[in-house]
């Protein structure tokens, strides 16, 4: 599974890179923001009150957001594990950084991962502010709009300063941009938890702790027993590394119970022979 993911993320790295070949190059009036889900949402509030869509977006991006939003509902939150090309990028930053950093691989389960809650009240900024101005003003802020776009209009040169400051910064801090900062990953992380797809452990789990360390968001997996965390993006990596096949993605709500340990066995009573030596019956007992 993680073949397929991985060749499905460098799919949506090299069509972004595609579209803005042939625009800037005059062969297609079409940009990256034609077909971004995230204008539509940053634009929202604007086109409730108005009817009517600001800047680049169309009712492409409408279409796209609403596409994703229901795919996130019905499957959870893949959009950034499988097609979000800053997902991507930032994910390879974390396997970099969890080379060269000892404590990476748990550094968001402690007091960090109050953090994620940032993202929150920056996705409420952008939304006021783009209805204030009356402009996509997520745009110099935006890594996929910076880094695809071929300096797309309103990105300034700081930008590109900016963002590849943030996203460096998950050489430390595994998906930083991802989990402190993304508007769009704010919403879809609401959203997933009403998905009914999940990674759910089964009864067979032997507690080899695999799981936990195989999820990229250090989620731990094996203490949630249904993993419907924000940050679950159904990348499928705790599904893919358990060894007794024990994860598996099951739809429902249920949270499965946590698997009794097995009963120890009885003590071995001892019953001397009539020369004052025991011997071992069959099935745990003593011979006479």
């Amino acid at each position: 599974m993680q073949k397929l993911r991985l060749l499905t993320r460098i799919a949506f790295v090299v069509i972004p890179v595609v579209v803005t070949y042939r625009f800037l190059s005059g062969a297609s009036r079409a940009t990256i923001e034609t077909y971004c889900p995230v204008g539509a949402l940053e634009t929202m509030p604007f086109y409730l009150q108005t009817k009517s869509f600001l800047c680049a977006v169309s009712g492409i991006n409408l279409w796209m957001l609403t596409t994703v939003v229901i795919g996130t509902l019905l499957v959870g939150r893949a959009f950034c594990s499988w097609i979000c090309p800053v997902g991507t990028i930032v994910a390879g930053i974390g396997s970099l950084g969890r080379r060269i950093h000892r404590g990476f691989a748990v550094i968001w389960r402690g007091p960090l991962d109050h953090l994620k809650w940032l993202r929150f009240p920056a996705l409420g900024v952008i939304l006021v502010a783009t209805y204030h101005y009356g402009d996509l003003v997520f745009r110099p802020f935006c890594p996929y709009f910076v880094g695809f776009s071929g300096h797309g209009h309103g990105i300034a040169n700081w930008s590109y300063v900016l963002i590849p400051g943030l996203l460096l910064i998950g050489l430390a801090l595994p998906f930083f941009w991802c989990r402190v900062l993304c508007p769009f990953g704010a919403t879809l992380g609401v959203l997933r938890k009403v998905s009914p797809l999940a990674p759910t452990i089964q009864s067979g789990c032997t507690a080899c702790g695999i799981c936990d360390a195989a999820c990229p968001q250090q989620i731990p997996v094996s203490e949630r027993r249904r993993v419907a965390d924000m940050d679950c993006t159904q990348c499928l990596s705790c599904v893919d590394s358990c060894p007794s096949k024990q994860v598996a993605l099951v739809a429902g709500y249920r949270k499965p119970p946590v698997p009794r340990p097995p009963a120890p066995a009885p003590p071995a009573t001892a019953r001397p022979d009539a020369g004052g030596s025991s011997a071992v019956k069959e099935g745990g007992g003593l011979a006479p």
